[in-house]
């Protein structure tokens, strides 16, 4: 009996183990009549013929495109994920006729979302972005900074990627991409380049909210400036404060409207509230000398009221200029003084 007992014991033992170390798959249930294929895509050999109600378990394989394919006469785009039915059978299914189960409403939407993050980003991306995108919120200005440089960087992979495999094709329509605004905390989907594809711009009133709420004071400082730079609705974009907008994507240097001292101004004030992030203000100061320097840079204001703004900057002692930064603006000062033999184009907004 005792040695009945202890097998028994052994066998439960087991069985735990083997509980932790292959844990539950996630179960699906079939939505939409639907077939299971040997491969991602409608062109791939039918496998079975998978009805509503039929449960699959997810083996957590997504393809690495979309499909477009009506159900129930609603366009879905969504990829595909590699399953197991009941009866052992492995192969693919289209993510639209699928649902997690045991989600609601708003689960099954998330759930959607991430297969086709994934998809189009791939796992490893995916699961550095949900690790970010999920974090608790910052507690004080020191993570405010790291959890907004993380953003950044993730931000702009995602950025290429997109630039990579979005391309204007006249006989394709654009993917749809705004989606990826509902994931993610702190970045808004826009269509750029006249429609030909997106780019993810910075929420700056996300970041202002977010700082209001932590310990420390230069998230705020910082948040401000940034708001200032884009101060129509504190979304980043391609017209910042101190250019004139021609067009919603184009402009000219708006140089002797006041708007590069005042935001040199900001930048030297959030810089006296401590270094955090000095980075990204000097990013800033550059830009704007940038803006004040390129050789391809054209103006919107006339010659008397740039010439004083630039002999403002230069007389002001703003801290986040360096000597470097002074001699390039006395050189383009010079520079502004013979327009003309310099083949600088100003006074824009004249119209000539």
């Amino acid at each position: 009996m005792i040695r009945w007992i202890l097998l028994a014991l052994l066998l439960s033992i087991a069985a735990c183990r083997d509980t932790q170390t292959n844990p539950a798959k996630p179960g699906l249930l079939v939505v939409y009549a639907t077939a299971l294929r040997e491969a991602p895509g409608e062109k791939s050999a039918e496998l079975i013929q998978l009805e509503p109600g039929d449960p699959l378990t997810d083996l957590g394989q997504v393809s690495s495109f979309i499909s477009g394919i009506i159900l129930n006469d609603t366009l879905r785009n969504e990829p595909w994920l590699q399953v197991q039915t009941k009866g052992g059978r492995q192969g693919w299914v289209f993510a639209g006729a699928l649902r997690p189960a045991g989600q609601d409403i708003k689960g099954v939407q998330q759930w959607a979302l991430n297969k086709r993050f994934t998809a189009w980003f791939g796992p490893t991306l995916a699961q550095r972005w949900a690790s970010w995108a999920q974090a608790p919120p910052p507690q004080n200005d020191s993570t405010a900074a790291v959890f907004f440089r993380q953003g950044l960087a993730l931000r702009d992979t995602l950025n290429l990627i997109i630039s990579r495999r979005v391309t204007r094709d006249p006989e394709q329509p654009l993917p749809d991409l705004f989606w990826l605004g509902e994931l993610s905390p702190l970045f808004i989907v826009q269509q750029i380049a006249g429609g030909a594809t997106y780019y993810l711009f910075t929420d700056y009133r996300v970041l202002a909210k977010m700082a209001a709420h932590t310990e420390g004071l230069q998230d705020d400082a910082f948040a401000r400036v940034c708001t200032e730079v884009y101060p129509s609705d504190s979304i980043e974009s391609v017209l910042p404060v101190w250019v004139f907008p021609v067009s919603a994507e184009a402009g000219r240097s708006n140089l002797g409207g006041g708007n590069h001292v005042k935001t040199l101004r900001s930048i030297d004030e959030a810089l006296q509230a401590g270094d955090l992030f000095r980075p990204e203000l000097l990013a800033l100061k550059d830009r704007i000398l940038e803006d004040i320097s390129d050789k391809n840079s054209t103006y919107w204001q006339p010659q008397d009221k740039i010439l004083a703004e630039v002999g403002k900057i230069l007389k002001s002692d703003f801290k986040c200029l360096d000597d470097r930064d002074r001699i390039a603006m006395e050189a383009r000062q010079k520079m502004f003084e013979a327009y003309a033999d310099n083949g600088i184009v100003l006074n824009l907004r004249s119209g000539k």
